[in-house]
């Protein structure tokens, strides 16, 4: 069938539930798979991509070194999207950065926020580029308030 989903032979059009990709809960989402349920790894960027038989180029860098890991499993749910709290969590971010905040980022768990316009360390950021240009920061373990579980 062209531009439609290829009924699976067993599993028909083969539903999952959507979870969101930072914090594993719903996203209100139901995905129709149909016979696109192969998860290949990019051999490039290690990306995860989920698609039809003979996948050959990763959606997310153009590699063409795509290896099939596994089918998806039937009652697997698959991440995709943002959940409603962390769209909102990104969005009340993205408006602290354009108020004179700063993105940051752990180097070793992979966690990421901002920080307020009146913080310490993003007023010393801001010297050099004003607000409402974004900019990012990475921290190291010592300073992320989730591997310390500590506000930073």
């Amino acid at each position: 069938m062209k531009d439609g989903i290829m009924l699976d032979p067993q599993r028909g059009l083969n539903p999952h539930l959507a979870k969101c990709v930072a914090c594993g809960s719903d996203t209100n989402e139901i995905l129709l798979l149909g016979t696109s349920d192969r998860m290949y790894k990019c051999g490039n960027c290690d990306g995860n991509i989920i698609g039809g038989r003979n996948k050959s180029k990763c959606p997310l860098c153009n590699h063409t070194g795509l290896k099939f890991v596994r089918r998806v499993d039937e009652m697997e749910r698959i991440a995709t999207g943002f959940c409603d709290a962390c769209k909102k969590k990104k969005d009340d971010a993205k408006q602290m950065v354009l108020e004179g905040g700063v993105f940051w980022r752990c180097l070793k768990c992979g966690s990421e926020g901002a920080l307020g316009p009146n913080h310490p360390l993003s007023r010393k950021i801001r010297q050099d580029v004003p607000a409402p240009k974004p900019i990012g920061v990475e921290i190291e373990d010592g300073m992320c308030p989730i591997c310390n579980k500590q506000e930073l």
